[in-house]
């Protein structure tokens, strides 16, 4: 992305993504998407989206131009980041010095977001001071997100004033930089990956060592993402305290955002499905609203909107939910208990799928009820029909003759209970005659 003029075209844009030029074809595939499928005018305008913003079914059908228009979108997102962490470092008080600024502008976009994201101590935000204005200075250290999220939000926060907007960070929860220590980064997926000091070293051009060692994550890394509630709200307390000392949230804009999340999720769960469809929609939600702030759109209103169900945005959320959990490496088995459908990815389908998933689990455990109660049953009547043969057999020992039983095709006769009755006053005369007999034969003995 070396000396990018501002008002690039997307052939322009598309000829420096890659070091080899790609064919007129797959030029012309992501012209398509970005173009005409996703309404992007220039790649100004694509700044900050990110590969999940894109359906799986709008992606070209060709191999080679889909994994072109992936690395466009990486190529785009970067460059976001490149210019956010350059303007920061430049309103910032205490910015790093003028030779710093004009090396990084020199450097190509990947290169200059390497140099910005690991800025100086001197230039570290004073957390204690911002936690003194909001009265919260007795915050324990354990429940405060890393030095380089406050650094984050503060340069966003001026960043906004000196635009005239408002002022609203997307911060990916799942970073270790926000985590707390008790949940280790592996609990929230994402397979081996390369530390953020771990880069390449050697004689080799320092655009070429990042660009390596970028490739190498991509390769090695996967998605992140929370596999409980307990999970993420953990990790968003930690990010809201520090939003709130920024001033970028309040408290009522946590608590009604925490409650949104918490409805959504517990709807869910009577559904018998996961936490995940709140958890993504908090995700989705955060980052359209980042987006928003960054464009200056006039009908934002962080106060309402944090508090509100977005009913689009959970539509949306239903659509994806399948590609980002698979993307994320969550077990097949709690895939299945959300009730996704795998092989539906996109539209009504998808949606539709969800339910059909979940009528079939809530048929399932229904036939398995109707089952046990059959068995219980069948169990009942085994234990009945013992009974009543142990006490034939008892009464057939004891000389009592059974009572006669009902004639076919007339009734059933006495029930059961009546039957039993019988038998035991039948057992007392018939003690209480051989008790008679017994007296009168001692009677007429003589002696």
């Amino acid at each position: 992305m070396e000396s990018l003029p501002a008002n690039a075209s997307w052939d322009l844009f598309f000829s420096n993504v890659d070091s080899v030029p790609v064919s007129q074809a797959v030029k012309t595939s992501a012209e398509v998407l970005f173009m005409d499928k996703l309404g992007f005018a220039s790649p100004q305008e694509a700044e900050g989206m990110v590969e999940g913003d894109i359906l799986p079914e709008q992606l070209p059908a060709s191999l080679p131009a889909k994994a072109f228009c992936r690395r466009v979108i990486r190529s785009l997102e970067v460059l976001h980041h490149a210019k956010r962490f350059k303007t920061g470092a430049l309103m910032s008080v205490g910015s790093p010095s003028a030779s710093l600024n004009a090396h990084t502008f020199s450097m190509n976009a990947a290169t200059a977001a390497a140099a910005m994201a690991s800025p100086s101590k001197a230039n570290d935000v004073d957390v204690q001071a911002l936690l003194e204005k909001k009265d919260m200075k007795t915050m324990s250290f354990h429940l405060m997100p890393e030095q380089c999220v406050w650094n984050e939000l503060m340069a966003e926060v001026e960043l906004a004033a000196t635009q005239g907007r408002v002022a609203f960070s997307y911060i990916d929860l799942t970073s270790k930089d926000i985590l707390p220590v008790w949940i280790p980064v592996d609990a929230v997926g994402g397979r081996f990956s390369l530390d953020e000091g771990n880069n390449l070293e050697g004689e080799q051009s320092i655009s070429t060592l990042n660009q390596l060692s970028r490739a190498l994550k991509t390769a090695t890394d996967a998605p992140r993402f929370f596999r409980s509630l307990h999970q993420w709200q953990a990790s968003f307390l930690r990010f809201a305290m520090a939003a709130v000392a920024s001033g970028q949230w309040t408290w009522a804009m946590v608590l009604g955002h925490n409650d949104v999340i918490m409805q959504l999720a517990e709807a869910e769960r009577v559904k018998s499905r996961g936490p995940y469809v709140a958890i993504l929609y908090d995700e989705l939600a955060r980052r359209q609203m980042s987006r928003r702030a960054s464009k200056k759109d006039p009908s934002l209103d962080l106060a309402k909107d944090l508090l509100i169900l977005d009913k689009e945005l959970l539509e949306v959320v239903y659509q994806r939910l399948s590609t980002v959990l698979q993307a994320a490496g969550v077990a097949q088995d709690r895939l299945a208990s959300t009730g996704v459908n795998s092989s539906n990815s996109g539209g009504a389908a998808s949606s539709s799928g969800y339910d059909r998933n979940n009528e079939s689990i809530m048929a399932q455990q229904m036939a398995a009820a109707d089952t046990m109660a059959r068995q219980a049953s069948q169990a009942s009547k085994a234990l009945m029909q013992q009974q009543q043969s142990m006490m034939e057999k008892a009464n057939r020992m004891m000389g009592v003759q059974a009572p006669p039983e009902a004639p076919k095709g007339k009734g059933k006769g006495k029930t059961n209970k009546e039957q039993k009755k019988d038998k035991f006053f039948e057992q007392v005369r018939a003690k209480s005659e051989a008790k008679k007999k017994g007296a009168e034969g001692w009677k007429g003995q003589k002696w």
